[in-house]
């Protein structure tokens, strides 16, 4: 009988405390967990008994059934298999590792683009041009604003887009990027240029009454795809829209790029925007 996380075979317990042991170190183990699901699936649908019934036939057996026409996929089902059986060699439960299959070569990847100074400056020149949308008002200031912000600190695009309105400090000029990582939270503290740049975004709008806070469901898109390519060669396509909020007390979870969660209060409950409550 398979359990409420849908484990059911008799490795069903050690697998449980794998991902807990995981997850304990501070990662979401989220993929690695369903692949070990579909591992466990495949145990109970074979009739295997315990570690011992589990050798290199059953375990390529079982990549033969999960059919991946990318390397990556594949090789990432592998090893989350190789390092569960690794820690399992750890605890005693079994003496060798039975994964032996080799992982699959990895063709066809990008380039990556490393950006020089030059490079920055002619793409936050290029964002500074971008016209308003009749949705998507300050749209330049906002596109060289977060451009800025990955270049000139190494922010991850994630991080980048889940700024709130709380983790900005003007006053001592630091960021508090928060839960990135392995749920790690730090402080990065901006230059002057930076901190200037961030003020003007934040301040000078609501010195008419507004808050910038862009809504844009593909900016994750638009800034991986600026990392990528040359400034020469960057179009942005992103149809992102600023949202204007009355000035009086925003909240803290407003979000100043990002918009995970959609038609939720914000700023009083006088407008309905996109903001993050967690944290």
């Amino acid at each position: 009988m398979r359990g409420a996380d849908g484990l059911g075979s008799a490795l069903a317990e050690p697998i449980r405390t794998f991902v807990d042991y995981k997850r304990a170190l501070n990662r979401k183990y989220r993929p690695e967990a369903a692949a070990l699901r579909l591992f466990d699936r495949y145990l109970g649908e074979h009739g295997a008994t315990g570690w011992n019934s589990i050798d290199s036939v059953l375990i390529e057996s079982f990549l033969r059934s999960r059919p991946r026409s990318r390397p990556r996929s594949y090789n990432h089902l592998l090893g989350v298999l190789h390092r569960f059986f690794e820690w399992a060699v750890v605890q005693g439960f079994v003496a060798t590792n039975p994964v032996s299959a080799t992982r699959r070569r990895e063709t066809g990847k990008r380039i990556p683009y490393i950006f020089n100074l030059n490079d920055a400056k002619r793409l936050l020149e290029l964002a500074r041009g971008f016209p308003d949308r009749s949705r998507a008002p300050h749209r330049a200031q906002t596109y060289e604003t977060i451009f800025a912000l990955l270049y000139g600190l190494g922010l991850r695009v994630g991080e980048a887009v889940r700024l709130k309105m709380g983790d900005v400090d003007l006053q001592l000029a630091t960021l508090f990027i928060r839960d990135t990582k392995f749920s790690k939270s730090r402080v990065v503290p901006l230059g002057p240029k930076l901190a200037a740049r961030l003020r003007l975004y934040v301040e000078e709008p609501m010195a008419t009454g507004v808050i910038l806070i862009s809504h844009c469901s593909r900016l994750r898109n638009a800034a991986v795809y600026a990392q990528r390519q040359s400034a020469k060669r960057f179009t942005p396509s992103c149809p992102n829209s600023v949202w204007p909020f009355r000035r009086e007390s925003p909240r803290r979870d407003c979000t100043i790029f990002g918009t995970p969660l959609p038609s939720a209060l914000c700023c009083d409950g006088t407008v309905r925007a996109s903001i993050r409550t967690d944290g």
